[in-house]
């Protein structure tokens, strides 16, 4: 679940019974439109810190209680967006993640400048 308003805050849910119910995990701040994912036992969420913001990744060692906060390069800031609207605007979707060779890729744009065609 993604609030989209101005929270800029992603839900975490579990379900134990095959999806007929769920309960929240927690709720993660500044993670937009992200990517929950598991790698090497970990879990993952890869997205933006906003709307149009920071490409970040978060790391969960507990099934999602917890998650690292991307804070630089080492903690999982990959690149710095500008101010709201301003440049850098990096800008995504909930899109798969893919693994190879040691890798992982993910889609991202950067919107700049911040414009929607008409008619939208």
């Amino acid at each position: 679940r993604n609030h989209e308003a101005e929270e800029h805050l992603t839900s975490v849910y579990r379900s134990s019974d095959d999806g007929a119910t769920w309960t929240n995990v927690t709720h993660v701040a500044n993670a937009y439109w992200s990517t929950l994912f598991l790698h090497r036992g970990a879990l993952y969420l890869f997205g933006t810190s906003q709307q149009y913001g920071s490409i970040v990744i978060r790391r969960s060692d507990d099934g999602g209680n917890t998650w690292t906060h991307p804070a630089d390069g080492k903690s999982g800031l990959l690149f710095r967006g500008g101010p709201y609207r301003q440049p850098p605007n990096y800008h995504c979707a909930p899109v798969p993640v893919l693994v190879r060779d040691g890798r992982l890729y993910r889609a991202f744009e950067d919107c700049t400048p911040c414009t929607w065609g008409s008619g939208f």
